[in-house]
């Protein structure tokens, strides 16, 4: 967050979060996040964009967008509306809540939950079930992928997403968020 400026240069933050999340959605390999803690943001989208994504039990999982005075990245936005219940989506942007791992899990965020200390251990376990025909693998990866591309036009939503960067409502919430403590 102290490297957000609270004007529409923040989309090239934004810019290369997304081509780091293309690139886990449609490249070739099976990618699971491993999740021990605090996951916020950017985090947040990082994870949504893997095929799985494992939860320790002292997992969070936070969107402030609202919270800073933003339209998050609609792209985003639009991959995890496929992903996650629509009504977890709604508590996660405009209020801002923080979902603790089990109900993560609930409403389709997290796809695995285990205690803590197996987070990673679980994450491979999960890579070791899928060493099945890799050319299968990749060719099924990607035509879901590009399912979960088709219907949205963002035209109209970048547009917006820059007006909301560059007003003064978003630079005093995110000032306002750079002066909190952390927690």
């Amino acid at each position: 967050i102290a490297e957000l400026t609270g004007t529409q240069a923040d989309v090239e933050f934004d810019d290369e979060l997304s081509k780091i999340t293309e690139a886990v959605r449609f490249g070739p390999y099976l990618i699971i996040a491993a999740i021990n803690g605090a996951c916020i943001g950017a985090a947040f989208d990082l994870a949504c964009a893997c095929d799985f994504r494992v939860a320790g039990q002292s997992a969070t999982f936070e969107v402030p967008a609202v919270r800073l005075g933003l339209l998050y990245n609609p792209v985003a936005i639009g991959r995890m509306h496929q992903t996650i219940r629509s009504d977890a989506i709604r508590r996660l942007l405009f209020l801002g809540e923080r979902l603790d791992a089990r109900e993560s899990q609930a409403v389709g965020i997290a796809t695995h939950m285990v205690p803590d200390i197996d987070v990673v251990s679980g994450a491979s376990a999960i890579a070791q079930k899928s060493l099945g025909s890799p050319s299968a693998l990749i060719a099924t990866k990607s035509l879901l992928a590009t399912l979960d591309d088709v219907g949205l036009d963002m035209t109209r939503w970048q547009k917006t997403r820059i007006e909301l960067l560059n007003s003064a409502e978003r630079k005093s919430a995110l000032k306002a968020a750079m002066d909190k403590p952390h927690r």
